[in-house]
């Protein structure tokens, strides 16, 4: 049996050109592709996995590709592109069942007054599959990651076995970035679009008068999220430049409450973001630093002129550094002086995976042995 006796002419290849551009992800490593394979089904997934044991290759599962970390580089790997297995398989009053292939906008386009709520910043690109294997939260914190709607999962682990899961085991494919197994299908749960929500924003002269403010807010049932503009981002976005916070209030208790206003100010972070980028602050971490250690924390970028937003309410925040800059390594090294958290959202691949530590990688530890002892699954990303 061969890759090409699997898949078939259309769904594998080895020519010079696919293996180049299979080559890296969106961020700045390379590695070998030694082919890609375009999988319809879970039956091809499961002869693969067969093939890749007896020949002793690993594989490497991509979604869009839009990891900065590493993700799907290859490392002399076969490159398993989920884009053809992007079928919806199922629609109820509150869930869907799709393949992993599936992309996100192009979901939430078909589904009504339902929605799936977590929207990364590529979400015109962004598959199922892949956000499910990184968790991703999207760009409105207060619904969470993508993990709290999973409700199942069909997936191929790397001893070749198909497995149908519920929770809670079926958490134990979602955020390790398809190092345990290469899910095939995901049941999620969705949500009504319309909602009943308000914000305020408050601007102020010094980081320590905003945040006396933001103490204040912590902990009040009625505010869901506090995102924070410093004086350079709120510049960016074209207010004053001064500290910003923006309070979603559950309910009417904001300012804030006409619906295309509402739209303007959950789109703030993805105008950042683009506007960012053009002026090639194309380094954007994403550190989570306790509540006691954040005022320090931001007088530190500040003095190093770095553009910084976030979420108080969660602890995390997003420098975003000049290209090619040397600060984030200072950056990374202050956090683990503070005792804190280097890496919260974006994932680990390669560049990251000292960062996992702890209770994080005794798990991941134990959940590889379990399902891919044999590491033939994003061989090297992650774990050490």
């Amino acid at each position: 049996m061969t890759l090409r006796s699997i898949f078939g002419e259309g769904g594998f290849s080895d020519s010079e050109i696919d293996r180049l551009v299979y080559s890296r992800d969106a961020g700045d490593l390379e590695g070998e592709a030694m082919a890609v394979v375009w999988p319809k089904d879970v039956k091809q997934l499961h002869a693969l996995v067969g093939y890749a044991k007896r020949q002793d290759y690993n594989l490497v599962i991509r979604g869009a590709g839009t990891s900065l970390q590493g993700g799907c580089v290859p490392v002399k790997s076969i490159i398993v592109d989920m884009s053809k297995m992007n079928k919806v398989l199922e629609i109820g009053d509150d869930f869907i069942v799709v393949q992993a292939g599936a992309v996100l906008d192009e979901l939430n386009h078909r589904l009504g007054d339902k929605i799936i709520p977590i929207k990364p910043f590529n979400h015109a690109v962004c598959t199922i599959g892949g956000m499910v294997a990184m968790n991703c939260r999207g760009m409105d914190v207060s619904k969470g990651r993508i993990g709290d709607y999973v409700m199942g999962v069909d997936v191929v682990d790397g001893t070749g076995k198909y497995m149908k899961l519920k929770n809670p085991t079926a958490k134990n494919f979602v955020g390790l970035e398809g190092t345990t197994g290469i899910i095939a299908h995901v049941k999620l749960k969705l949500v009504s679009k319309k909602e009943y929500r308000s914000f305020s924003i408050y601007n102020f002269n010094t980081l320590s008068s905003m945040m006396e403010k933001v103490e204040k807010f912590r902990g009040k049932e009625e505010i869901k999220s506090i995102l924070f503009f410093d004086d350079l981002a709120s510049a960016m976005l074209g207010f004053e430049e001064k500290n910003h916070i923006v309070v979603e209030f559950l309910g009417d208790k904001g300012v804030i409450k006409d619906v295309k206003e509402i739209e303007r100010i959950l789109s703030f972070k993805e105008v950042l973001y683009h506007k960012l980028r053009k002026s090639r602050f194309g380094q954007i971490e994403d550190p989570k630093i306790d509540s006691d250690k954040m005022a320090g924390f931001l007088y530190w970028l500040r003095k190093k002129s770095v553009p910084v937003y976030g979420h108080l309410c969660l602890g995390v925040v997003h420098p975003c550094f000049k290209e090619f800059s040397k600060l984030p390594t200072e950056m990374h090294e202050l956090v683990e002086t503070i005792k804190c958290e280097n890496a919260s959202d974006f994932g680990y691949g390669f560049k990251r995976k000292s960062f996992l530590k702890g209770e994080k990688k005794v798990k991941h530890k134990i959940l590889k042995e379990q399902y891919d002892p044999k590491d033939l699954l994003n061989r090297g990303k992650v774990h050490e």
